[in-house]
């Protein structure tokens, strides 16, 4: 992965938001996040990516497969029930915000393509209620998810007056260096927390986190910037990296709908 590049056209990701504090803030959404991820994990010139399907997933924005499209990836739409396994060959997996549970089969066929070195992108709806199959293969590479959606306390770490809107710190990794680098931040329009913990083989990395004051608000239709009895403390990450020596890689973003044309 070494010899991979990045580069970012701030022209097709960047915006300017008001912050509750009425600063002006160039963001960049996670658009980057999931193409930078993917040439991070993968180095053939061109590869073929599954995108699965049939458990209710979002579709891809017109932008973001247009700039997969143009990095030499081929995406291919998958139905695990469809196929016996996962090709080794396939560069990359990709689940984007199902709305419904995978089958012990389906987790099956993930297990063994991370554990034969495959790369797996997960993106997470924030809305959906818990995925408890889903969610626990992410425990087997140290991820954890958290019930909820992450709810800021201090205004200086959201925009618009709205508590979920959310300025995630920026944590430095190759994935993230090219934003770093190009003095951005990262807006992330809903979102559910992700607890990283140490586990065998599995090396995790945050890329993107909340403060030290968030929270995961568990009943949306309290009051959102009120933290209630049964309400989960942070902080959280928004973004991680698992990976291992030959036993693949896992990137989870716990947001789609930051992964729009918005």
């Amino acid at each position: 992965c070494d010899d991979k590049s990045y580069y970012i056209d701030s022209n097709d990701y960047v915006s300017t938001v008001q912050t509750s504090t009425y600063e002006y803030n160039n963001v960049i959404n996670f658009e980057p996040l999931v193409t930078e991820g993917i040439n991070t994990v993968v180095e053939d010139s061109v590869s073929v990516i599954y995108n699965i399907t049939g458990h209710g997933e979002d579709v891809f924005e017109d932008n973001i497969t247009s700039k997969i499209d143009g990095d030499n990836f081929t995406i291919e739409d998958i139905s695990l029930y469809d196929i016996k396994e996962i090709p080794n060959t396939v560069s990359c997996v990709i689940i984007y915000g199902p709305d419904e549970d995978f089958s012990t089969e389906d987790i099956d066929k993930i297990t063994e393509y991370v554990k034969n070195g495959g790369n797996l992108y997960v993106v997470i709806d924030p809305v959906v209620p818990y995925l408890n199959e889903l969610y626990g293969e992410l425990k087997n590479y140290g991820i954890k998810v958290v019930d909820g959606v992450v709810v800021e306390k201090d205004s200086a770490n959201y925009v618009m007056e709205t508590a979920y809107y959310i300025f995630p710190s920026i944590i430095e990794h190759d994935i993230t260096n090219p934003i770093i680098n190009n003095s951005l931040s990262v807006y992330s329009m809903i979102s559910k927390g992700l607890i990283p913990y140490d586990i065998s083989d599995y090396q995790v990395s945050s890329l993107l986190e909340t403060s030290e004051d968030a929270f995961s608000k568990i009943y949306m239709e309290e009051d959102i910037s009120t933290k209630a009895d049964g309400d989960i403390d942070g902080p959280f990450c928004i973004a991680t990296l698992s990976e291992a020596d030959e036993k693949g890689s896992v990137i989870v973003l716990g947001s789609t709908t930051a992964l729009t044309n918005e």
